[in-house]
């Protein structure tokens, strides 16, 4: 007679040894999306609008995971950031000289932003129509009609493209000439809280004041948002940090006043 404590081990056996290949599965899976953010995943031929709305989806988020922590730029230059655990944070607030306030060197910031990650989506997007057109052969488009716009919006991001296509699927035509979508984001309440950071810091006293920002203050002020200050060095210069408890971005911003 089979023992039934040995029947009920190797059943349990069987079962971790599937839930393990699951996991594993799952885990390759995500490397695997994580390694190709921009890559639509959505076949063309199912649903174009699909598809291009997945690429936006992953080129934005892209493009946040490198800026927000450098206060919103890809690449400043030498000058322009204080360098915080490797990470490039890039000044908002900058004083040259010793004894004064620093001058707001972004003052329209939210602009400047918007043109960052206008930059560095829109050939990834525009590459995403190119395999499209390479997957689908009743593909047809106006070559020399393509345009990206990125506004940065209350709780999200807004992506406007203007691209004429047109695909021929079981005998009739489908025509695409604008397509717009919105990508998650607290990015326009981390521009908004890092002006009133920037605006305590110039108009502060330097002979008299600290000169820094309240960041409890801002806490209590902006529900759902985390101000710290980890960096705070003799020479003046200081790094602010601004976590947002809805969609756990963090973004940074660095500040040079009254060294």
């Amino acid at each position: 007679m089979i023992d039934k404590k040995y029947e009920n081990k190797k059943a349990q056996l069987s079962l971790f040894v599937i839930i393990g290949i699951i996991i594993v599965g799952a885990a390759i899976a995500a490397i695997l999306v994580w390694q190709n953010p921009f890559q639509a995943t959505t076949s063309a031929a199912e649903n174009p609008a699909e598809n291009i709305r997945s690429c936006v989806d992953g080129a934005i988020k892209e493009s946040l995971k490198i800026i927000l922590p450098q206060g919103g730029f890809f690449n400043p230059e030498a000058e322009e950031y204080y360098d915080y655990n490797d990470i490039k944070v890039s000044f908002l607030c900058y004083a040259p000289t010793e004894g004064e306030n620093c001058r707001n060197i972004h003052p329209v910031l939210d602009s400047e932003i918007a043109k960052e990650i206008k930059t560095y989506v829109a050939p990834r997007i525009k590459k995403c129509y190119d395999n499209m057109k390479t997957e689908l052969g009743s593909y047809k488009e106006e070559p020399a009609d393509f345009s990206v716009s990125v506004e940065i919006e209350p709780q999200d991001i807004l992506v406007k493209i203007n691209k004429k296509i047109s695909i021929e699927k079981a005998g009739t035509t489908e025509v695409f000439d604008k397509f717009n979508y919105r990508v998650t984001s607290d990015l326009y309440s981390f521009i908004m809280i890092a002006n009133e950071i920037v605006g305590a810091e110039t108009n502060c006293d330097c002979s008299r004041d600290s000169c820094s920002a309240d960041t409890l203050g801002l806490t209590m002020a902006n529900s759902g948002f985390s101000v710290e200050k980890p960096v705070y060095a003799d020479d003046g210069e200081e790094v602010y940090s601004i976590e947002s408890a809805g969609t756990l971005e963090k973004y940074n911003l660095a500040i040079r006043n009254c060294v």
